[in-house]
């Protein structure tokens, strides 16, 4: 029966036997001895007495609570003997051999290197790769690709490198006593280094001081006359960006601003139309913030920083441009081709004949005035089987060349995703007209099956007449969209 006892290292608590405590007793005695006279002494022994206890825990399980005689011994195999490293003279009168035991690389983002998180300089003891060539990529992913989702994902899953010991693994060396005191030793040399360069800037500051009390009152009210003007630009910005989006929903979703009935009508991928709208939102607030919390800085001279909040909203800024991009991508991608069907028939006209064109009265959006630019969503009907398009009607009137037949052409335009599915789209557009004798008689809408999403579709009446023939318009044409051809050989007679 062994007797055990209870030991703090490291911060963790274990059960130890009670030979084996004085075996690590005597180990960390030795090394102690090693860095006695070292302004690092405290700190080595911090990160030593971390990595073991680290090791001792990864020993512990369900089954064994206890550190044993062997488990002391393989850390002491795992960490070097004091007397393997401590041979020759170096700073502090000794110098370190390596150990050539390694362990397993592992990912850390390394902050003592970071431009944002460390996740570019982590990545890059892994890869082998410069750090820059790693910022280059995400940088340019964030404008062919998710590359801030992707970085804020690595951010989040990758732990930062705290200790010696995680800082030795993120770049694949042994943690051992003797790789923990040179890291100690070196990261101790370069903050010295840091702090006599920062002495001597506040030396060379404190020379200057006259010249900045000279100018120091009107430093100061510079900065109060730009923070004011950052100030009221910002939230001009912002009132006119409010402004803006409540128009825009009004003016591009009805009265009514029915933001689920053009969801309806456009038959989107789910949240493409929100994501656009959000995504526009915040890469358009996020620079009006940073520049008012800018100014209020300026205004009222705190040097102080709100932390995270820069960060914060350079974040925003991208997501939103991502969110633009990739929602305004996949509905643009909708449009991205144009399709017509054209039906052509052949008229009996003369130079001396005289036609009519009278459009119906618009039955279906009875509120319609006539020469009034309404909006497409207050001119779209949807119904059980078809879908009622109010605008989006044109017609126009040519002259014919010299014996060229005279004749009427119904064009029907639309897009899709390709060319094949914008022509089966404009297939299915059903526009009525009528040419009886000298009357052409012309419907004020057009419908397309219900299954079809609104995909700019368009309808277009030309009408091919001989020079001189007169054209008398009834007084609803102008329910639909008509343009004089301005040839003085076609009087239109309205």
């Amino acid at each position: 029966m062994n007797k055990t006892i209870s030991i703090n290292i490291g911060g963790a608590v274990f059960n130890i036997e009670e030979y084996a405590f004085q075996v690590l007793k005597s180990y960390l005695d030795r090394i102690k001895i090693n860095f006695a006279g070292d302004a690092s002494e405290s700190e080595i022994m911090a990160d030593i007495e971390g990595r073991i206890a680290e090791l001792f825990s990864q020993k512990m399980n369900e089954n064994k609570n206890v550190v044993v005689l062997k488990d002391v011994e393989e850390v002491i195999a795992v960490m070097g003997q004091p007397e393997d490293y401590a041979t020759e003279s170096s700073d502090n009168g000794k110098t370190y051999s390596t150990n050539t035991q390694h362990d397993r690389r592992r990912v850390y983002r390394d902050e003592d290197d970071a431009m944002i998180g460390g996740v570019a300089s982590g990545l890059s003891y892994l890869l082998g790769w410069d750090p820059i060539i790693l910022r280059a990529i995400f940088v340019g992913l964030i404008f062919v690709g998710p590359g801030v989702l992707a970085y804020l994902i690595l951010w989040a899953v990758i732990p930062s490198a705290k200790t010696t010991a995680e800082k030795l693994k993120m770049r694949g060396e042994p943690v051992t006593v003797d790789n923990i005191s040179k890291f100690v030793s070196q990261e101790a040399k370069a903050a010295s280094e840091r702090v006599n360069k920062w002495g001597e800037k506040v030396n060379s500051k404190a020379n200057s001081a006259n010249m900045r009390r000279a100018s120091n009152g009107l430093s100061i009210v510079l900065r109060k006359i730009i923070g004011i003007a950052f100030i009221l630009f910002s939230i001009s910005c912002l009132i006119g960006l409010m402004t803006g989006a409540f128009v825009a929903n009004l003016e591009l979703f009805g009265a009514n601003g029915n933001l689920d009935f053009a969801s309806q009508l456009l038959k989107l991928e789910d949240g493409m139309l929100w994501m656009v709208i959000v995504g526009v939102g915040l890469a358009l607030l996020s620079p009006l913030l940073a520049i008012l919390y800018a100014g209020i800085r300026l205004l009222v001279d705190n040097s102080r920083r709100v932390k995270g909040l820069g960060l914060s909203l350079t974040i925003l800024f991208f997501v939103g441009i991502i969110m633009a991009i990739w929602g305004g991508g996949n509905i643009g991608r909708q449009f991205r081709r144009q399709g017509e069907v054209t039906n052509t028939i052949a008229i009996n006209v003369l130079p001396t004949d005289t036609l009519e064109v009278n459009v119906l009265p618009d039955t279906i959006f009875t509120g319609r005035s006539q020469n009034v630019n309404h909006d497409l969503m207050d001119l779209v009907k949807m119904e059980s089987d078809r879908i009622i398009y109010g605008a989006n009607v044109r017609f126009n009137i040519y002259e014919t060349e010299d014996g060229e037949q005279a004749r009427l052409e119904l064009e029907r335009h639309a897009s899709g995703s390709s060319l094949i599915e914008a022509g089966e789209r404009a297939s299915r557009i059903d526009y009525e007209y009528e040419w009886t004798g000298k009357v052409l008689t012309l419907e004020p809408y057009f419908t397309t099956p219900s299954s079809d999403a609104f995909r700019a579709q368009e309808v277009e009446v030309r009408l091919y007449l001989p020079k001189g023939t007169k054209v008398k318009l009834n007084e609803n044409v102008d329910l639909i969209s008509w343009l004089p051809t301005g040839d003085s050989n076609i009087y239109v007679v309205e």
